[in-house]
């Protein structure tokens, strides 16, 4: 529904700094909400849009309206609350990260190169499975391939119009200082 109507759906999170837009992608559990709430904490121009689950769709971001910290700083999980929708900017950044690897790493790509990355962590919500009386199917088996194929364009077109992708590992630490300064 949401591709069908002019929407792109990313499993990233989102902030606004300024009039930039910053995506944080990565897998599971590689750190997107953390770093996006450490950034807040210590910049506070910034302004979280969403976490997990965002659309873009004609010049505005959406996101969910929490966020979700697994942990952090020793805590156990917590939630806070998101702007939930901003315009989106023509000028935006995407970081790849993951902060479970401690090898601080920084990889510029371009979005030819980014794309031959894995990157379905980007295309989660099309890997669940949907129970269907008593079978389990893939969202990405039940919407066909026209859809499958309006999608993969709509990212590849995203990602070219990056003003820059980056790669980028290390702890929250690192991550943060150089996300802040970028």
């Amino acid at each position: 529904y949401i591709l069908w109507n002019g929407g792109l759906p990313l499993h990233a999170s989102a902030i606004k700094i300024a009039d930039i837009t910053v995506l944080f992608f990565g897998k599971s559990n590689s750190g997107k909400s953390t770093i996006s709430y450490y950034l807040k904490k210590i910049n506070s121009n910034i302004s979280i849009i969403g976490d997990d689950h965002i659309v873009i769709s004609e010049m505005k971001i959406f996101g969910n309206n929490k966020s979700r910290i697994r942990k952090f700083n020793n805590q156990n999980e917590f939630y806070f609350d998101n702007i939930q929708k901003e315009r989106f900017s023509e000028k935006y950044f995407i970081f790849e990260v993951d902060i479970n690897d401690k090898l601080e790493k920084i990889e510029f790509l371009d979005a030819n190169n980014y794309l031959q990355n894995d990157i379905s962590h980007i295309l989660k919500y099309l890997y669940f499975d949907i129970p269907i009386e008593t079978e389990l199917y893939k969202v990405k088996d039940i919407v066909g391939n026209q859809t499958m194929k309006i999608y993969l364009n709509k990212i590849h077109n995203f990602l070219f119009s990056a003003k820059e992708i980056v790669k980028i590992s290390g702890n929250l630490e690192f991550i943060s200082e150089y996300t802040n300064n970028f």
